[in-house]
Order: C-alpha cells, then structure tokens, then sequence
C-alpha cells in the first residue's frame, strides 16, 4: 500500500494499526504499490551507496578549505579544484600536517570508491534495456537513466495518461518519468 494513505489510529497501538491496514486494504479504490522485481531492488545499492560517498567526499573538502582558510589559504571551492586544494595544502606548518594529511588521504580513498561505484552503475546500464532507453533523454547520462531504471513500476500498472468518460486525457504524477 501506498505510505501515506493510512493514517495512524491514535493512541498508537498494533492492534489499532492492524485494524485501520485492515480497513483501508478492503476499500475498493485503494491503490497498491506494486512489487519490483530483485534485479530493480539490486541496482539501488550503488546509487544510495554512491550518493553517500559523494556527500562524504563533499563534507571532507569542505573541513580542508576551513582548516586551510584559518593558515589564509584559499582556493576557489568545487571538486575540479581539489588537486589545487590539496596542493595549497603543502604551505601549512608542521603542527598542522598531520589532520591535513588524514583528510587528504580519506578524501583520495573516497575518490576511488566513488570511482568504482560509478563504473558499476554505468556497467549495470549498458545491460539493463530500461536504463538505455532512458539514457537517450537529453540531460539523462547513465547514472540519472540508470536510478530512474531503478524505481519505475512496471508500464500496466501505470499509464502515463488514461482517457476518461469526461473525455480529456488525465496524466499519471509518473507520466515523465515512467517512460517506455
């Protein structure tokens, strides 16, 4: 079932919780998410993975530009300037070397990681025809092409528009991104 349409019954209890699924799952227009399949679960590691790894090396560039910026050295910020961030990194006194070479040293290890990480999704969608197709978007590249892969549902169980008895097309919320 979708998250959000059942409410909790309050005072919080599972006797109550059970009641209210129970109720909501009997109603005739209530919608089901539907289940992906064990190749769609698998490839969303990589992305969460990667995605945290980039954070990380985010937050770890950042504490070297405000240690460095406390000795007067700045670099313009961003992850091209990292190898002159890292040079700069050289002009600081001895005292202060240590934690910067700590930083420096996780900052390349994550590199590597996000590195390997990359080529694993890229590699998944080279194999995956869903990810491909989505690769053609323009702007999509193969990480975008291959997360959005990741969390389609599967096309019967969401038409990008249906035609009402009004007689207007009404489109999905998925409309975009469900691409087929």
């Amino acid at each position: 079932m979708v998250k959000g349409t059942v409410a909790p019954v309050a005072p919080r209890k599972p006797r109550n919780d059970a009641e209210a699924i129970c109720e909501a799952v009997s109603r005739p227009t209530r919608r089901f998410v539907p289940v992906k399949s064990a190749e769609r679960q698998a490839a969303l590691p990589d992305h969460k993975a990667r995605d945290f790894l980039a954070r990380r090396r985010t937050q770890t560039a950042t504490a070297i530009h405000a240690h460095l910026s406390e000795f007067g050295i700045v670099v313009a910020k961003g992850i091209p300037n990292l190898d002159r961030l890292l040079d700069a990194a050289c002009d600081v006194p001895e005292a202060a070397r240590p934690a910067l070479d700590l930083l420096a040293g996780q900052l390349r290890d994550l590199e590597k990681r996000i590195d390997a990480a990359t080529a694993r999704v890229t590699a998944a969608q080279k194999v995956d025809p869903l990810a491909r197709r989505r690769a053609t978007i323009p702007g999509l590249g193969p990480i975008a092409s291959s997360a959005f892969a990741g969390h389609a549902r599967r096309r019967r169980q969401d038409l990008s528009c249906t035609k009402t008895e009004a007689g207007p097309l009404r489109w999905g919320r998925s409309s975009w991104t469900n691409l087929s």
